[in-house]
């Protein structure tokens, strides 16, 4: 996983608005799905234009685990990692969790919003990360369980 400074990097793709298109909604609508373009549902990665550094849906679609523990930017950066925090830190409980998600608001998926959420949750709204269309071989390892989710996201909506 990324570390969430590596993850806003990536996600800003050299650009310093709110969404890397823009800062207005209406620049986030064509580049990530959010509540108000998705149709309240998960979408194929790469369905939207790629950031400049060719990475797709940086903005929504699903949240983004990141390697960092939640915590105020008041924690100390690791030497060697960069991380902030760890798991036996006080407190920690949470990772950090970037990008917004199909069923969220267009402000909560610019690329500074953070949340967190327990290392144990798996939903419809988070994966591990993303990758451009020739992924890597680790990330080939998510592919399957991404497409089982999809197909069987479709198969409830067209039997409903």
């Amino acid at each position: 996983l990324p570390t969430e400074a590596q993850w806003e990097y990536a996600c800003r793709g050299g650009t310093t608005t709110r969404y890397w298109s823009g800062d207005e909604e209406e620049d986030l609508a064509p580049v990530g799905w959010y509540s108000g373009n998705s149709s309240f549902r998960l979408h194929v990665v790469g369905e939207k234009p790629a950031n400049p550094f060719g990475l797709y849906d940086m903005h929504g679609n699903v949240w983004e685990w990141c390697a960092d523990w939640f915590g105020d930017y008041e924690l100390p950066v690791c030497r060697g990692d960069g991380l902030r925090g760890r798991e036996d830190s006080p407190g920690a409980r949470s990772r950090v969790i970037r990008g917004g998600s199909w069923s969220y608001v267009a402000r909560l998926c610019r690329s500074a919003f953070r949340r967190w959420d327990l290392p144990v949750i798996r939903d419809g709204n988070l994966i591990c990360c993303r990758g451009k269309k020739d992924m890597s071989p680790w990330m080939r390892a998510y592919v399957p369980m991404i497409k089982d989710y999809l197909n069987s996201t479709t198969q409830r909506a067209t039997a409903s």
